[in-house]
């Protein structure tokens, strides 16, 4: 009995295997709408390794997607079908359409920054969407030993520093991502326990500091706005936030100490660090 599933496994198994290359009869659009049905399944070889694995290197590497296509693939990844699919919910497969849906915006974006097709109205909407994404996603699981990697949080980390690259992203967004990484790690609703932390300071070390898109003088100043984390009431929440707050400034700490030494900002989250480590005192 044919098995719609099981056919797509074998074929992507078969196309990856050959380096991502279609066969000589073979064309993306034999593909993509299965692939997005099944973008958030809950076998974690067939999401991951095979339908991620081979839209992203479709996207970047062999270019099988004309510019239209690809601006129609982030339109319909962005749609409450796919991002924003039952967003909100927790402890259900849900998570996963949303995950890697917004998984494929860093292969995505990473196109256009090679040649650009997307216009300022979609970069910003795109930008919407991420930031809506890490303030209203409320399952935080990091991996999970029967479905694999779940990690959306991460996921959307990858694709915010694939835009803050984009042409049109200025200082007034760089500090709009800025405080929309601080609400989530002042949100407190579960500790970050797969490298979020590593993924986010991404975003902050080699984009932001960097590139000196904000001054240090900011950077100094948003740090030490995380001490509000002692200021939560309810102590589990406060607790959860404080894991994460540390994680994070530690990430980016030790960043700074591999790659760019700056002293100011390493001052900064020391201060912080002894302030909010109950540890110290």
């Amino acid at each position: 009995m044919y098995n719609e599933k099981e056919q797509l496994k074998l074929d992507l198994r078969r196309i990856k295997d050959n380096e991502y290359n279609l066969g000589e009869c073979e064309n993306i659009n034999d593909y993509v709408n299965l692939m997005l049905k099944y973008i958030g399944d809950n076998d974690p070889e067939l999401r991951d390794e095979l339908i991620y694995s081979n839209l992203a290197n479709w996207i970047e590497r062999k270019c099988y997607f004309t510019d239209e296509e690809l601006k129609s693939l982030l339109n319909t990844i962005l749609s409450d079908d796919f991002a924003f699919y039952n967003i909100g919910s927790e402890n259900d497969d849900s998570v996963l359409r949303r995950s890697f849906s917004i998984l494929l915006i860093d292969p995505i974006l990473c196109r256009h920054l090679d040649k650009e097709f997307l216009d300022k109205e979609m970069i910003l909407k795109t930008k919407d969407c991420l930031l809506k994404f890490i303030n209203e996603e409320k399952d935080l699981r990091g991996y999970d030993k029967e479905k694999g990697w779940i990690h959306a949080i991460a996921h959307a980390a990858d694709g915010v520093h694939a835009l803050i690259n984009c042409k049109e992203i200025n200082e007034d967004i760089y500090k709009e991502i800025m405080t929309t990484i601080e609400n989530k790690m002042l949100e407190g609703k579960e500790v970050f326990n797969s490298e979020e932390d590593e993924r986010i300071v991404v975003i902050i070390y080699s984009d932001i500091i960097s590139d000196k898109l904000l001054s240090d003088q900011y950077i100094c100043n948003w740090i030490e706005g995380l001490s509000k984390v002692t200021e939560i009431k309810n102590r589990m929440t406060r607790f959860k936030a404080k894991v994460n707050i540390k994680n994070l400034i530690r990430s980016l700490y030790f960043r700074l100490l591999h790659l760019g030494n700056n002293d100011e900002i390493l001052k900064t989250i020391v201060k912080l660090e002894k302030k909010i480590n109950s540890y110290l005192n």
